[in-house]
């Protein structure tokens, strides 16, 4: 369903303001789900944390799509522009973004979409907020005109779109295990291939009464000789991980920073000669012009397309003692490791146009 007005109005004498409003809500069924056939049910449940594990063999997969219902959306929109008599113009749009998903269908192959998304469950649907949520967006546009000669105008405009981060989840990286137990299945139960293996949620230890995780805090999280555990520290407090000690850690519950662009683009009208009213525009278009000025302005940040990012190797799984063991900690601050994306650099275009 959607709602949208718009209105026109007077501030004191001038005239031309017009406030936009939309909404749309969104409620959605038979959603697309992908799972493993040859799973079954689960063998049992993680007395670390609860999240079940199967036995699907080692053979192949029998990857099979099903409907599920799940998942809503709400967005509200908020928009104020006018165009003045003495040149100027300005446009200023919010939209707020409420996305929820069963499954965020990342891929193009029956076997990627089953395997490329943080869950701690692959057999089943996991309500979560959306990979493609954009909870705040702040949009503007300046502009100005003036015709120096004739009615051949000059044009500046200033583009700015300022938005909240995209989220994330927070899983274990890869790793064959104790004697490469896990090269073909997971820790859990799953088939699933070194890169795929890196979707599955994390469970952060419990910490002492310091608020500290130590290599004894959680009696059943174990970790391999010369783990980084001041590193780990580190890593779980910078990142909002600690808030979230003898859990799972939610899907996608983080978010990348903010991110703010601005583009530039002046143009020039000139005399054309055929036909009659023709004219020729030189532009130039500036895309992210705050990097052009300065390296740490205009910078977007994001993590991989999974929308995951690695903690620690779940090195083994126990089921008959009910432990993990952790290794190879990043020990880095989080955000050292979102990709910059190609968005951050600046760029400048120049083109002409011939308009009759």
């Amino acid at each position: 369903a959607s709602l949208g007005a718009d209105v026109e109005f007077m501030v004191g004498d001038v005239e031309g303001f017009v406030f936009t409003f939309d909404a749309l809500f969104d409620e959605r069924r038979d959603s697309p789900f992908w799972s493993d056939a040859s799973c079954g049910a689960p063998a049992g449940q993680s007395p670390v944390d609860g999240r079940p594990y199967y036995d699907c063999g080692t053979s192949r997969q029998e990857i099979i799509v099903s409907n599920v219902d799940g998942g809503a959306g709400t967005t509200f929109s908020f928009s104020l522009e006018n165009e003045f008599d003495n040149g100027w113009s300005f446009w200023l749009n919010y939209t707020n973004q409420d996305i929820d998903e069963v499954h965020p269908g990342t891929s193009s192959t029956a076997t990627s979409n089953y395997s490329d998304h943080a869950t701690f469950d692959r057999q089943n649907p996991l309500n979560r907020r959306s990979n493609y949520e954009i909870e705040h967006q702040v949009n503007a546009r300046l502009g100005w005109r003036h015709a120096f000669f004739g009615d051949y105008e000059t044009r500046a405009e200033l583009f700015m779109e300022r938005r909240s981060g995209r989220p994330f989840s927070y899983t274990y990286g890869y790793s064959n295990g104790p004697g490469n137990i896990y090269r073909r299945i997971s820790p859990f139960g799953i088939h699933e291939s070194a890169a795929d293996d890196e979707g599955t949620l994390f469970y952060v230890p419990m910490t002492d009464a310091n608020g500290v995780v130590t290599m004894t805090s959680d009696p059943r999280i174990n970790y391999t000789a010369g783990f980084d555990i001041d590193g780990f520290n580190r890593y779980l407090q910078q990142s909002g991980l600690i808030n979230y000690a003898g859990q799972i850690a939610p899907a996608n519950g983080f978010q990348t920073d903010w991110s703010t662009i601005f583009d530039l683009r002046l143009s020039q009208e000139i005399p054309a000669f055929f036909p009659q009213a023709a004219r020729g525009i030189f532009y130039m278009d500036i895309e992210n012009f705050g990097n052009l000025l300065n390296d740490d302005w205009g910078r977007y940040d994001n993590v991989r397309y999974e929308y995951f990012q690695p903690v620690v190797e779940l090195y083994e799984f126990d089921r008959a003692a009910g432990t993990y063991t952790y290794d190879d900690a990043r020990g880095i601050p989080h955000s050292n490791e979102f990709r910059i994306s190609r968005r951050s650099l600046w760029q400048i275009q120049f083109g002409v146009r011939y308009q009759f």
